[in-house]
């Protein structure tokens, strides 16, 4: 995830209602990847396992610019962040990047696990939703949802369509 809601290849949307209600603002725009590892590694033991999976090559990782992101993912100027597979694609403007990370990496894990191919939509993105949530919480900053009722609410409200096992 990030900010707001996820489309059925795994893109984070951003959300204008969340920012206006205050929710989703931990300015980490990132720069680099390392500057990314660092902003997550050891926060919790999901955000840890992402980079930890990243660096030995079995999550591929790519920051585009604005225009190379939506070029190339096709999404819109609202899409922070997409997990294909096992490869990670964030948007280097995007101010959610270590939340975005968590999201999307949690995604991935999935895949490689093999997990994803049992799981509905609604359910792989609350997986990823709460891993988000968790490391919002102990990394102390903004969070997108008061509790997993919040995002229960928020995955099917935007997930429901895709919902098929």
């Amino acid at each position: 995830m990030g900010a707001g809601y996820h489309g059925g290849f795994g893109f984070t949307k951003g959300s204008a209602k969340l920012l206006s209600q205050g929710y989703r603002r931990d300015t980490q725009q990132i720069k680099d990847k390392e500057q990314l590892y660092k902003g997550v590694d050891g926060i919790t033991p999901q955000a840890s396992e992402i980079v930890k999976n990243v660096k030995l090559g079995r999550i591929k990782l790519t920051i585009l610019g604005d225009k190379l992101f939506e070029e190339y993912l096709g999404g819109d100027s609202e899409t922070l962040g997409v997990a294909i597979g096992s490869k990670i694609y964030l948007r280097m403007s995007s101010l959610n990047a270590l939340s975005d990370f968590v999201h999307e990496g949690t995604h991935a894990l999935d895949h490689l696990s093999g997990i994803l191919k049992k799981l509905s939509l609604v359910e792989k993105e609350m997986r990823a939703y709460k891993q988000e949530h968790v490391f919002q919480k102990a990394k102390g900053i903004p969070l997108d949802f008061k509790n997993t009722d919040d995002i229960m609410v928020h995955v099917i409200l935007n997930y429901k369509n895709g919902g098929n096992k």
